[in-house]
């Protein structure tokens, strides 16, 4: 019988996504851009930032995913237009071991999943795969999700606010991926004990910040202004391996670690876990 382990390690993505992101220790030093901190707690960092309801961040990714709707551009990622899809190979990796294991259905929840543009950027793999049907429920803050319902929900693709929410519409569902979205939830542990609670078997974290730090760590994110928004958030930095250890004390297994870097201590790397 074939192992999720093999499955996974059977897809070879055609493109791998590569994030140069340094974190180091900055306490009166305000950046253009990157990350300043660590603060001593996830109040504190949040103190000082603007947080994701910024104006400027849901303006530009309605305008960039409105685009992608009406044709004028291939696909988004955080705001951004691109002329062309960029895969990332821990979503695809994500979505084989799913139906490997749902057969006939795709069903899965997508937190942080923006205004669709994950279920955007898989759907021409999507249409030529035998699933008979596809449910791609996305978690997101309550402006995004009311935007998503009015803008771009589908028989396909739902929005809701909550975890909660997502999980009692589909309630068969049984995997769900955090796409660059776990580290920048004040009390991400607790939402994740709420996941494995439901009887998740198939979680998945793609862009997650970890480091071999032997404990989490807040900093505040300052994005690129002139590539992204004038904004500001608090995020964590995972300790990788006790982020690691919590899983596997629940039951679930390493399916598969992803890092675009592996000689930098700070990764933005995907993980596949599942039981």
């Amino acid at each position: 019988m074939t192992s999720a382990k093999d499955i996974v390690k059977s897809l070879t993505p055609p493109l791998l996504w590569h994030a140069a992101r340094k974190l180091k220790p900055k306490s009166d030093v305000h950046p253009a851009y990157g990350f300043e901190g660590p603060y001593p707690s996830w109040e504190a960092a949040a103190s000082i930032a603007d947080g994701w309801d910024a104006p400027s961040i849901l303006d530009k990714t309605l305008d960039a995913a409105l685009k992608v709707r009406d044709g004028l551009v291939a696909f988004e990622m955080d705001g951004v237009p691109r002329d062309r899809i960029i895969y990332s190979p821990t979503i695809l990796a994500f979505l084989l071991l799913v139906l490997s294991r749902q057969k006939s259905t795709l069903n899965i929840i997508d937190f942080g999943g923006g205004l669709g543009s994950n279920y955007i950027q898989n759907h021409k793999l999507l249409r030529h795969l035998r699933a008979t049907s596809v449910y791609w429920g996305v978690v997101e803050q309550e402006m995004l999700a009311t935007l998503g319902k009015q803008h771009f929900q589908t028989e396909e693709l739902k929005f809701f606010p909550t975890i909660d929410d997502a999980l009692s519409a589909a309630p068969q569902c049984d995997a769900v991926i955090f796409t660059g979205s776990l580290q920048y939830i004040a009390e991400p542990h607790a939402l994740l004990d709420r996941i494995v609670n439901a009887d998740v078997k198939i979680i998945a974290m793609d862009r997650l910040l970890v480091s071999p730090s032997a404990t989490d760590g807040a900093f505040v994110q300052r994005p690129d202004p002139a590539l992204f928004y004038p904004a500001t958030y608090p995020v964590w930095c995972f300790a990788k391996e006790k982020f690691i250890e919590r899983l596997t004390a629940r039951g679930f297994t390493l399916v598969e670690y992803f890092t675009f870097d592996p000689a930098h201590p700070f990764d933005d790397c995907g993980m596949i876990f599942s039981k």
